[in-house]
């Protein structure tokens, strides 16, 4: 009998497989234009570009129910969280974010947020059983 799949799961599934494609995009283009102005490659660039796709695949498995994409969610979540915990240390510390525009907190804090709900959802005991 097939797995019904709940509509929880499915939101997260289609949310990282097009946040993923996106943000692959936007790095992508960060690494080229990085390369063509400095002439060499930017590891927190690259670093993105795989989380990225560690989204694109997780979505790909939450959508058939894997149960490594459920880890690997969790994985790039954490990863994702930390970025944003390091963004907000370097936000408060008067760094040139400024350059950004006065917005730049409020994406750095959504992070923090989306990431520790994903987290959350990902770890309940009713979605780790849809997993098995």
């Amino acid at each position: 009998m097939k797995k019904k799949r709940p509509r929880g799961t499915t939101f997260f599934a289609y949310a990282f497989l097009v946040m993923g494609a996106l943000a692959v995009y936007r790095q992508t283009a960060g690494v080229i234009g990085y390369y063509r102005v400095f002439g060499s490659i930017n590891l927190a660039y690259l670093l993105c570009v795989v989380r990225d796709i560690g989204f694109i695949v997780a979505g790909a498995g939450v959508l058939y129910l894997k149960s490594w994409s459920r880890y690997l969610a969790i994985v790039v979540s954490l990863f994702s969280l930390s970025e944003s915990i390091y963004d907000v240390t370097f936000y408060l510390s008067g760094g040139p974010q400024t350059q950004a525009g006065e917005f730049y907190g409020a994406f750095i804090y959504t992070g923090i947020i989306v990431n520790s709900i994903t987290l959350y959802y990902f770890n309940r005991s009713k979605v780790k059983e849809q997993f098995k």
